[in-house]
């Protein structure tokens, strides 16, 4: 994933 908060997904990768 991308340190994006694109669909709300909560993941140690969309925090960067």
């Amino acid at each position: 994933n991308f340190p994006l908060d694109l669909a709300a997904i909560e993941t140690p990768s969309t925090n960067g």
